[in-house]
C-alpha cells in the first residue's frame, strides 16, 4: 500500500510532558506532576453512561439500579414542602383548583385494600395489590382530565431488549395516545410505552428517604434513609438503592425517549407519597404524605399537571411530527447518503439494515432550527427551517448530565419544495454547563469560559488549521418561548432551608453536581460511523492516525486538550472530493470537543489550570495515571494514551483474533484491562490492569489478532509509553533522552510502522461479541452490540392523534422483530461486501450450534441488552 495521502505532520519542537510515577508492582510511588501550566485537573467518576456504553459490567436490573441511585444520589435535593412544590413547579393562579373535584375520601380504597390484607391469610401486604385500587381511583374521579391512568406492571417494554426492559407500576397516558396500548376497552391494565408515557407511579413498600423531624437541622440530616443511614452493607441500604434506582431508570428511559427537558413522577411507599421533579441538573423530591388522610395533594398534583401546556409539562416545542412528504424525504436522503458513504446497492440487505439504524417509519420527528443559528448561535430568530430525525444513534444512561442525543439529520429547507436527496448532517442534542453567574462570557483561568460552546470551539479549531475536525454548520440553544431558553432549574433551589445535605458522603447531596445546564444543539457536516463500524486493521489504524493528527495540532496550534477520547467520539467518514484512490477510503473525525480545555500559552507562568466542572468521561479510555488517583492533571499524552487503549478495544470487539473463541476470556481481559477498579473512601481508583499492559503486554500479547501488523503497533505504541518509566529506579524519573513518550516520537513511529507496513488487512474484520449470544446479552454495552435504539418521539406523537400507528403484530412477533433489527449492519465501506459476506457466516454457525445444543434457533433466547433485566424482586 502506498503512503497515506494525507501525509504525517511532524513538527519538530519538543512537547512539554508530564514524568510518570506509576504504582509498581512493588509498591512503589514516585509521583512528580511537571509542570501545571501544561496540564488541566480533573476529577474521575466510573459513570453509568461509561458502564453502559462501554463496559463489561453486569448489565442486569439490581446492579444498575445500585448504581444508578449512588450515582444520582448526589444530585438530589429534599425534602420540598409539599405545597411549595405544586406552588412553584404546577400552576399557582388564585382559580386554578376551583373545578377540581372533591378529594376527601378520594384513595379510601386503598386503605381498604391494606386491611383485606391484613385481615386475610397473608402475611404482609403486597405493594402489587394496591396499583389497580390506584388506578381506578384516580381514573373513576377524573382527577386528571385529559389523560388516564393504567396498570403496566405486568406488560414491560422491550423496545431495546428484555435485558433492560422497564414497566413501571402506573403509568398516565394522555388518552388520545391509547389507540396503541390498550389491551381491552374495560381493563384498568394496558402495555408500557416509555416514549409515550406522560408521568408515571412507582408503588414500593419503603420508603427510601426520610423527612427530618422538626427539631432537627436539615444540613446534618441524612435525606436518604434518615436514621436507618446505617452500614453501607447493610440489607437496608441495597434495598433503598434498588427502590429508588428503579424508579431512576424509568425517568432516565422516559426523558432518553421523548423530546421533554423535565419529568414529573410520584413515588408511593404503600400509602406514603412523594413528588418528584427530573431535570438534568438533578432531581428534586417533595416531603412525604400520607394520601389517606391528606388526599388533596396528590388529587392537587395530577389536577393542575391536566392544566398546564405542554412546554410547561416539560415537551420541547420546538419538536414537532414530520408530514408524510417530509418522512418521504427522511428515508429517501437517508438512503442516498449512506450510498455516497458505502457504495450500497439501494435493493441491498446490507441497505436495510443500515437505514434501519437511522430511520422508523411512522416515527419521524421535524426540529425547527433558527437560520441565524448557522452564523452566531442566536435562538431567537423568526425565520426557521427544519432537520428531519428519527432514530438517535446515541441515547443518554443517566438521569442527570449532558444527556447527548445524537442523530442523523436530514436538512430541509422550507423554502425549498423539489423532492431530491438533501444533505445529511450529524445533530447533537445535549444540555451544556452554563456559568453560576449565568454570564455568557465569563471567563476562567483554562484559556476559554465556562460557557463557552462546543460549536464556537470547534469553529475555533477550524480557523487555527486543526485537520479531521467536522466543520461546524450551526448550533444554538434551545428556545423554550420567545425570550427563553430551556434549561434546569434543579440548581436553584441548592440553598433551601429544606434541603438536607447531612449522611454518609457516599449518599448525599454533592452541591458541585448540581450545576446549571442549558439545552444545546450542534450541527455538523460529517454524519459517518463509530469506530466500532471499522472494516479492517487498515481502516482501524489510519483513522486513529487521523485522529491523532487532530488532537497533536489542536494542542500546538490551538492550545486545547480534547479529554474524552473514546470510540464513539470518532468518526468515519467518506468526503465526496476525497481521493478516490485513497484506501481505506473513510477519515477519521474527531467529536466531541464539549470537554475539552484550553492550556495556559506561556508555561512559564507556571499557574495552575482549574477546571470548575468535572468533565464526563469515559473510564474504560483513561490514561492509567488519570484513573489510578482521583486527583490529577491532565495532559496532552493523556489524550494519546487514551487512543491507544481505543485501538485495542476496538481490535478486540471488532477484528479477527485467537483470543474471540473463547469468550469468557474475552470477557476477563475486557474487564481486567478497562473496567478494573476499586472504591476506597468514596473515591474510584483503577489502572492496575492498564499498568500491567503498558510494563508488561499482560492483556494485549494473549489477544493474537490474525493481523500480526495490528499487534506490532500495539507492541510499538506501548514500548513509547514504557519509556516514561525508569524501571531501574522507580523513585527518579527517566533521564530526558531516554522518554520517548511525547508527540513527535508518537508521530515519528506512526510514520514509520505505515512505511514499514505498506499492506496492512482490509478483510479482517469480525464481530466477536454478538447480541443473539447469550453469554454477551447480560454483561456487552450498547455499543458493542450494535444496539438499534427506539425513535425520539414528539408531543404530538403522530399524525392519526393516537399514541402510536397502531400495531396489530403478536407481542411475540414485536419481539422476533426486535431482535432482527438489533442485530445491526454487517459492514461498512465500498469494499466491504466481504465483511458483510463474514458476519452472515457467522451468525448462520450461531445459529446451527444453538440448534445443534437444543436451544432452537427460531426464537433467539437472548436480546439487545438495554442496562438491565428485571428480575421478580426488582421488577
Amino acid at each position: 500500500m502506498s503512503q497515506p495521502s494525507h501525509p504525517p505532520h511532524v513538527v519538530q519542537v519538543a512537547s512539554p510532558d508530564t514524568q510518570d510515577n506509576p504504582v509498581l508492582p512493588q509498591g512503589h510511588d514516585t509521583t512528580r506532576t511537571g509542570s501545571g501550566a501544561w496540564n488541566a485537573p480533573v476529577s474521575v467518576a466510573y459513570t453509568e453512561d461509561s458502564s453502559q456504553r462501554f463496559g463489561f459490567g453486569d448489565k442486569k436490573a439490581i446492579p444498575r439500579y445500585r448504581r444508578l441511585a449512588t450515582e444520582a444520589l448526589k444530585t438530589a435535593l429534599g425534602p420540598m414542602p409539599v405545597a411549595a412544590f405544586l406552588d412553584a413547579f404546577l400552576s399557582n393562579e388564585p382559580n386554578v383548583d376551583d373545578d377540581m373535584p372533591p378529594s376527601k375520601g378520594a384513595f379510601e380504597q386503598l386503605a381498604q385494600t391494606i386491611e383485606n390484607m391484613k385481615s386475610s391469610d397473608r402475611k404482609k401486604p403486597k405493594e402489587s395489590h394496591l396499583y389497580a385500587p390506584l388506578a381506578r381511583a384516580l381514573n373513576n374521579r377524573d382527577s386528571c382530565p385529559g389523560f388516564i391512568f393504567r396498570v403496566t406492571a405486568d406488560h414491560p417494554d422491550e423496545s431495546h431488549g428484555k435485558v433492560g426492559s422497564t414497566k413501571p407500576d402506573v403509568i398516565c397516558y394522555a388518552k388520545e395516545h391509547m389507540t396503541h396500548n390498550e389491551l381491552t376497552s374495560a381493563d384498568v391494565r394496558a402495555r408500557t410505552d416509555m416514549g409515550f408515557a406522560e408521568t408515571f407511579i412507582e408503588v414500593k413498600k419503603t420508603d427510601p428517604f426520610c423527612d427530618p423531624p422538626s427539631n432537627t437541622s436539615s444540613d446534618a440530616w441524612p435525606f436518604f434513609l434518615g436514621t436507618r443511614n446505617v452500614s453501607l452493607d447493610s440489607g437496608t441500604h441495597a434495598e433503598a438503592l434498588e427502590d429508588l434506582g428503579q424508579c431512576i431508570a424509568y425517568a432516565v428511559e422516559i426523558l432518553a425517549r421523548q423530546h421533554r427537558y423535565f419529568l414529573f413522577s410520584v413515588a408511593l411507599a404503600m400509602t406514603h407519597a412523594r413528588l418528584i421533579r427530573w431535570d438534568r441538573s438533578g432531581f428534586i423530591v417533595s416531603e412525604s404524605f400520607d394520601v389517606i388522610e391528606q388526599p388533596h395533594y396528590l388529587c392537587m398534583f395530577f389536577w393542575r399537571l391536566s392544566k398546564l401546556p405542554e412546554s410547561a409539562r416539560g415537551y420541547d416545542s420546538t419538536v414537532e411530527l414530520a408530514s408524510e412528504a417530509e418522512e418521504n424525504i427522511f428515508k429517501m436522503s437517508i438512503q442516498a447518503h449512506l450510498i455516497k458513504q458505502l457504495n450500497l446497492d439501494a435493493a441491498s440487505d446490507a441497505m436495510r439494515e443500515y437505514l434501519n439504524i437511522h430511520y422508523k417509519p411512522g416515527h419521524v420527528t421535524a426540529i425547527l432550527m433558527p437560520s441565524a443559528a448557522r452564523d452566531n448561535g442566536n435562538p431567537t430568530s423568526t425565520t426557521q427551517r427544519k432537520l428531519l430525525i428519527s432514530r438517535p444513534i446515541c441515547m443518554p444512561l443517566s438521569p442527570s448530565g449532558r444527556c447527548t442525543r445524537t442523530y442523523w439529520a436530514v436538512n430541509l429547507e422550507t423554502a425549498d419544495s423539489s423532492a431530491a436527496p438533501r444533505d445529511v448532517w450529524l445533530l447533537k442534542d445535549t444540555w451544556r454547563i452554563v456559568s453560576p453567574s449565568g454570564a455568557q462570557d465569563s471567563t476562567v483561568s483554562n484559556g476559554g469560559s465556562v460557557d463557552e460552546r462546543e460549536g464556537s470551539i470547534m469553529q475555533g479549531l477550524s480557523s487555527k488549521g486543526v485537520p479531521n475536525v467536522p466543520p461546524v454548520v450551526a448550533h444554538w440553544d434551545v428556545a423554550a418561548t420567545s425570550s427563553d431558553i430551556q434549561s434546569t432549574i434543579t440548581q436553584r433551589y441548592l440553598e433551601g432551608k429544606w434541603v438536607s445535605r447531612g449522611g454518609d458522603s457516599a449518599y448525599c447531596l454533592r452541591t458541585t453536581r448540581v450545576v446549571h445546564r442549558v439545552h444545546y444543539r450542534l450541527v455538523l457536516k460529517s454524519a459517518g460511523f463509530d469506530l466500532l463500524q471499522i472494516s479492517s486493521t487498515e481502516e482501524l489504524l489510519y483513522a486513529t492516525y487521523d485522529v491523532f493528527r487532530a488532537l497533536s495540532t489542536a494542542y500546538r496550534e490551538a492550545r486545547r486538550l480534547h479529554r474524552d477520547v473514546h470510540p464513539g467520539n470518532i468518526i468515519l467518514f467518506r468526503v465526496e472530493a476525497a481521493d478516490t484512490t485513497r484506501s481505506p477510503p473513510r477519515t477519521g473525525y474527531l467529536i466531541d470537543w464539549e470537554s475539552s480545555c484550553g492550556v495556559n500559552t506561556k508555561p512559564s507562568e507556571g499557574s495552575a489550570i482549574t477546571d470548575r466542572y468535572e468533565p464526563s468521561l469515559q473510564w474504560q479510555f483513561l490514561s492509567w495515571k488519570l484513573a489510578s488517583r482521583s486527583k490529577s492533571t491532565y495532559a496532552v499524552m493523556d489524550d494519546v494514551e487514551s487512543l491507544i487503549y481505543v485501538v485495542i478495544y476496538c481490535g478486540i470487539l471488532r477484528l479477527r483474533c485467537e483470543l474471540a473463541k473463547d469468550r469468557k476470556a474475552l470477557v476477563d481481559a475486557i474487564q481486567g484491562l478497562f473496567d478494573a477498579r476499586t472504591t476506597v473512601t468514596n473515591t474510584t481508583k483503577g489502572g492496575v490492569g492498564k499498568l500491567s499492559d503498558i510494563l508488561y503486554l499482560h492483556h494485549s500479547n494473549g489477544i493474537q489478532w490474525t493481523s500480526t501488523a495490528l499487534q506490532e503497533w500495539v507492541s510499538g505504541a506501548y514500548a513509547l509509553r514504557r519509556s516514561a518509566f525508569n524501571l531501574s529506579n522507580p523513585s527518579q524519573p527517566p533521564h530526558p533522552w531516554d522518554n520517548h513518550w511525547h508527540l513527535d516520537s508518537m508521530a515519528r513511529f506512526w510514520t514509520s510502522f505505515f512505511a514499514e507496513n505498506a499492506e496492512l488487512p482490509r478483510d479482517d474484520r469480525a464481530l466477536n461479541v454478538l447480541s443473539r449470544e447469550v453469554y454477551f446479552s447480560y454483561v456487552a454495552p450498547r455499543l458493542a452490540l450494535g444496539t438499534v435504539f427506539e425513535p425520539t418521539t414528539a408531543s404530538k406523537r403522530t399524525r392519526t392523534g393516537s399514541l402510536a400507528v397502531s400495531d396489530k403484530r403478536s407481542a411475540k412477533r414485536r419481539r422476533a422483530e426486535a431482535t432482527e433489527d438489533a442485530a445491526g449492519p454487517s459492514s461498512t465501506g465500498a469494499t466491504y461486501e466481504l465483511a458483510a459476506a463474514s458476519m452472515a457466516d457467522e451468525l448462520g454457525h450461531i445459529a446451527k450450534k444453538q440448534k445443534g445444543d437444543g436451544q432452537g434457533s427460531a426464537k433467539p433466547r437472548a436480546r439487545m441488552p438495554r442496562g438491565g433485566e428485571r428480575s421478580k424482586r426488582g421488577r
